[in-house]
C-alpha cells in the first residue's frame, strides 16, 4: 500500500483544508461559507473516505481548484487528465486531443513524468498562501513540493526547459528550509544554463533583496532584463523594489509602471512610491 505516514499526512491536509473551507473559497473569489458546522463534519468524513482511496491507490493528494487548473500551462492540463488523479474529472472536457498532441511533441518522453512538476507548481503556491497563517500546513505543502520536484528532475533531462523551472522551485524550498547557500548556488546554476528563463533571475534577485544585498540584487535583475526575451512583470516589480530601497526613485517608478502595465497585482511598490512622494 505504500508509505502510510505519507498517506496519513495527506489525509490530515485534506481534512484541515475541508474543515476550514476558506483557502479554496477565497482563492476562487467567494466569501467563506456560513453553513452550520455539522455540515463541515459531514463533508470532512466524505473527504476522509475519498482521500483514503486516492492516496492508497496513487499516492497523491492533489486536486487542483478551477483557478489552479487554469493557471497551469497546457502541458500540465493535458497530462493531468491522463493520469488517475484527473482521468474522468470535469477538467477532461477542457482538454482536446490536439492539445495533448502538441504537449507530447513539445516535451517528448518527459510528458509522461511532467505531472509531478505540475503538482509542485500547485504545492509551492499553496505553501505561499499558508505563510503567516498555518505553519503546519505550510511545512506539509513545502515537503510535498520538494518530493514532487525531486521525483521530476530525476526523470526530466536538462534539455527540457521544465527542468530548470523545477530547479528554481527546489531553490525556493531550500531557502525557506534554511539551506540558503545551496539555494543560491542552485539559482546561479539555473541562470548560467538557462539565462532566458525569468524564474532564476526573479527568485535570486528576491532572495538577495531579503538578505539586504541590494547591489547584487540589482545586478541580477538588470542582467535578467537584458537576457530574457520578454521580461515579466515580476522582474520589473522586484527591480523597482530594489531601486526604491537604493533611493533611485525615478528608475523605481519606471519599473513600477512597466510592472503594472503588465498587470502585476501587488500594490506594494506603488504604495511605497506614493508614501515617498515619487509616484
Amino acid at each position: 500500500m505504500g508509505n502510510w505516514s505519507g498517506y496519513y499526512a495527506c489525509l490530515n491536509y485534506g481534512l484541515a483544508h475541508t474543515m476550514n473551507n476558506r483557502s479554496v473559497q477565497a482563492d476562487e473569489g467567494h466569501a467563506p461559507s456560513l453553513r452550520p458546522r455539522r455540515r463541515y463534519h459531514a463533508t470532512a468524513r466524505l473527504m476522509f473516505g475519498f482521500a483514503l482511496l486516492v492516496c492508497a491507490s496513487v499516492g497523491h493528494c492533489v486536486a487542483p481548484t478551477p483557478t489552479e487548473f487554469q493557471a497551469w500551462p497546457d502541458y500540465c492540463k493535458t497530462r493531468y487528465v491522463r493520469v488517475p488523479d484527473g482521468d474522468g474529472s470535469a477538467y477532461a472536457r477542457l482538454v482536446s486531443e490536439e492539445m495533448i498532441r502538441k504537449a507530447k511533441a513539445l516535451l517528448g518522453n518527459s510528458w509522461y513524468h511532467v505531472h509531478h512538476a505540475c503538482y509542485s507548481y500547485i504545492w509551492i503556491a499553496r505553501a505561499e498562501r499558508y505563510r503567516g497563517r498555518d505553519a503546519n500546513q505550510r511545512d506539509f505543502a513545502l515537503r510535498q513540493t520538494l518530493s514532487e520536484v525531486n521525483y521530476a528532475i530525476a526523470r526530466i533531462p536538462p534539455s527540457v526547459p521544465v527542468y530548470w523551472k523545477l530547479m528554481t522551485i527546489q531553490a525556493r524550498v531550500l531557502y525557506v528550509q534554511g539551506n540558503k547557500e545551496q539555494s543560491v548556488a542552485t539559482l546561479k546554476q539555473v541562470i548560467k544554463n538557462k539565462p532566458d528563463l525569468p524564474d532564476g533571475h526573479v527568485v535570486l534577485g528576491n532572495f538577495l533583496y531579503k538578505e539586504g544585498k541590494f547591489d547584487q540584487a540589482r545586478e541580477v535583475l538588470q542582467s535578467g532584463l537584458e537576457k530574457v526575451p520578454k521580461p515579466t512583470a515580476e522582474m520589473h516589480y522586484f527591480l523597482g523594489m530594489v531601486l526604491l530601497k537604493q533611493g533611485s526613485y525615478d528608475s523605481a517608478r519606471e519599473q513600477a509602471h512597466n510592472a503594472y502595465k503588465q498587470g502585476y497585482p501587488l500594490p506594494g511598490l506603488r504604495n511605497r512610491l506614493k508614501a515617498a512622494g515619487h509616484w
